[in-house]
């Protein structure tokens, strides 16, 4: 199924975005500042590539498994908050890829590479890990390669996808949450918009089975 592609024009010192597809043309704008769609059912899209300054968030290609293990899946530093641990190998990245690929096939999948124009290379993923359709609320979870951390990138993915959730699919509150002992990722959806809203403690276990607790924020669409 061939995707819509989106390109954002934005300023995300003050928050102005713009969704220009290419299913109209250049000059066309979806969506500037829109009000949502509250009272309507959510309008389930698929995994469309969006384009920001730094960014093109794409659907993962078969051939993004060799970037993927080296940029950050095969990296326990990065995967040491994360609910799966580092990759062995790449056949390993390559199984979780395809198991993406496959699941494109339906409309309310949303699972993001996140490639950097710059070097036309996949840094990360971005993703909504559970969907409540009925509340019109859904979780998104995200990773991203070490010697990208602090650089606004994750802040840049994750704020542009809360905007298409909100504004292409209808959502209307959206959640993430991170291990209390990973406050940098609470800074990230800090600097996306989120709030904090409380402590889940002791939901779950970490893989060296130590209790976890988990602070979760969110962002409403009327907060944008």
């Amino acid at each position: 199924m061939l995707s819509t592609f989106y390109r954002i024009e934005c300023n995300f010192l003050y928050g102005k975005t713009e969704f220009v597809s290419n299913a109209a043309s250049t000059n066309s704008v979806i969506h500037k500042k829109p009000r949502g769609k509250r009272g309507k059912m959510l309008q389930h899209k698929g995994t469309n590539s969006i384009e920001t300054l730094r960014l093109l968030l794409r659907r993962f290609e078969k051939s993004d498994a060799k970037d993927m293990f080296h940029n950050w899946a095969g990296d326990p530093e990065v995967c040491k908050y994360l609910s799966w641990g580092p990759h062995k190998n790449i056949g390993v990245t390559q199984i979780r890829i395809d198991s993406w690929r496959n699941q494109y096939n339906y409309e309310d999948t949303y699972v993001w590479a996140i490639e950097l124009k710059s070097i036309h290379q996949p840094i990360g993923s971005i993703s909504v890990e559970i969907s409540d359709d009925k509340a019109k609320t859904c979780e998104i979870g995200y990773c991203l390669s070490r010697p990208y951390w602090n650089q606004g990138i994750m802040t840049e993915a994750l704020r542009t996808v809360m905007r298409y959730l909100f504004y292409e699919i209808g959502y209307e509150k959206i959640i993430a949450k991170h291990d209390v002992l990973n406050p940098a990722s609470g800074m990230v959806m800090q600097k996306a918009g989120m709030k904090f809203e409380k402590v889940l403690y002791q939901v779950s276990r970490r893989r060296d089975g130590t209790l976890c607790d988990c602070a979760v924020y969110a962002k409403n669409i009327w907060e944008d």
